[in-house]
């Protein structure tokens, strides 16, 4: 490993962890209780069209794995899976 890059961070399957979901096409905000934690919001993407943003945290990625296959049953294009940092998780953001 080269000495400039810090090792990458630890990620354990069996934790939590938080995510960022984006999918393309408008999903309303009474969709969040389907997804657990997951706070649904739509911003508009570059072209105008409709993108919903899932974002919190996930027991594991067994409920990470859930959440995906609960989009894709609903025809719902995956646009990106993104790990984020956990201070920029839905909870935190509910606690401001």
């Amino acid at each position: 490993m080269p000495a400039n890059k810090p090792p990458a961070a630890e990620v354990r399957f069996s934790g939590p962890g938080c995510y960022r979901i984006e999918i393309e096409g408008p999903l309303g905000a009474s969709w969040s209780g389907r997804f657990g934690d997951m706070r649904v919001s739509s911003p508009r993407s570059k072209r105008g069209s409709a993108v919903t943003v899932l974002e919190g945290r996930v027991k594991d990625q067994a409920e990470l794995a859930g959440i995906l296959n609960a989009l894709h049953q609903l025809h719902l294009p995956l646009l990106a899976v993104e790990r984020i940092e956990e201070r920029t998780s839905a909870r935190e953001d509910m606690a401001d």
